[in-house]
């Protein structure tokens, strides 16, 4: 056993039922010294027996007495005690028409400890590692966000079939000023879904124009109302209904 007698050290001593604070002159009787350094932020030196060094860390030298005191030189950050979490949002979008595959999803997580692993899956896809996924059919798909700790969360969510009809194309604007461009509605492909039916509405809901069997050409909007007379400018709803479905969206009038 080795006694030291150290002048001008304060000691922090844990007790079992309390914690007392050693004197200038302490008397300790101990086994052998351990020295810890976690983190040094530069030299240190050992005089008297003592070593000193400057830490970002946890320097510590614990000695164990009578079985009673837990004795600690120089200073110790507490460890803090917050638990991890891992979470994560989803977006996505649904297929744009019937029958089409242009789904879309994306994940975000928030939370854990980067960098993440995603794994994408259905029994219609093959398994995806990054946290976007496109050209998605209607489906069910699951999503598995792995942080480097290990945590993972899971999402589930359902890709829905189109309402669009697949192959048509609407313009969104129309300039009725006989300057020989888009004086008419065009809707690209619109011959191939015959029967058909277009309604026009404007901002307040009420029916401007209806044409059945829409075709471009003798069947077609130029921007005027059911009795001819010239619509104001502005921003109109359209409804495209054909045989299965159905598409709409809007069209901005401007002379």
């Amino acid at each position: 056993m080795l006694n030291y007698y150290l002048k001008h050290i304060f000691f922090l001593v844990a007790v079992t039922a309390m914690v007392v604070s050693c004197p200038v002159a302490a008397q300790v009787t101990v086994g052998s010294i351990t020295p810890v350094l976690v983190g040094s932020t530069g030299n240190f030196s050992i005089a008297g027996g003592m070593m000193i060094s400057a830490s970002t860390g946890e320097p510590m030298v614990s000695t164990f007495s009578n079985g009673n005191f837990l004795l600690t030189q120089g200073f110790q950050q507490p460890s803090g005690n917050s638990t991890l979490t891992l979470n994560a949002s989803i977006i996505y979008t649904n297929a744009s028409c019937a029958g089409s595959n242009d789904g879309f999803a994306n994940v975000t997580p928030m939370g854990g400890v980067g960098p993440y692993t995603f794994v994408w899956s259905s029994n219609l896809n093959d398994s995806i590692t990054n946290n976007t996924i496109d050209s998605l059919s209607p489906g069910t798909y699951n999503v598995t966000v792995i942080d480097a700790g290990g945590l993972t969360i899971n999402q589930t969510f359902s890709i829905l079939d189109g309402t669009g009809i697949c192959g048509l194309k609407a313009y969104s604007g129309l300039t009725p000023n006989n300057d020989g461009h888009n004086d008419l509605w065009i809707i690209d492909f619109i011959d191939l879904y015959q029967p058909n039916t277009v309604l026009i509405y404007n901002r307040w809901g009420s029916l401007v124009w209806k044409g059945n069997n829409y075709n471009n050409r003798d069947v077609v909007w130029n921007g005027n109302d059911q009795n001819g007379k010239a619509l104001t400018d502005g921003t109109y709803f359209y409804v495209i209904e054909v045989t299965g479905g159905h598409m709409e969206s809007w069209v901005e009038l401007s002379h």
